[in-house]
């Protein structure tokens, strides 16, 4: 029996839309008439907006950060010798390690941004 990898992903890709939409509609149906609540909360300012986006950014990329190290251990493993796959699967590891250390260096950096550009509009040396 042959398993059609393809076809196997359309669907669940399919199926987890339909999930997606029908859970995102009864959250929003149990809200008030004619009111659509913001999806990023209660953000007054800019700089409120920028910390909800990278705060979002941060949780997507600690996700992705940690199945790429995945990624790059399976290809270690199955690597079986091979010193130009292992090589590959080193590389993998090391630039998913460089992404995790930008990625918690993420918010240090807005935060200094923040407060450089807060110091300058007030006029604080």
């Amino acid at each position: 029996m042959k398993i059609n990898l393809k076809k196997i992903i359309i669907n669940l890709s399919v199926f987890l839309f339909i999930v997606f939409v029908s859970a995102t509609s009864y959250v929003y149906g149990a809200s008030d008439a004619g009111h659509i609540p913001n999806p990023l909360g209660q953000n007054k300012s800019l700089t409120d907006f920028f910390n909800s986006i990278v705060g979002v950014c941060i949780e997507l990329g600690t996700i992705i950060s940690v199945l790429a190290i995945m990624y790059g251990g399976f290809m270690y493993v199955t690597a079986q010798g091979d010193p130009e796959a292992i090589s590959k699967a080193y590389k993998t590891i090391t630039w998913a390690l460089v992404g995790t250390a930008i990625l918690l260096g993420a918010r240090t950096i807005m935060l200094a941004v923040t407060s450089t550009v807060k110091d300058l509009s007030t006029g604080v040396n």
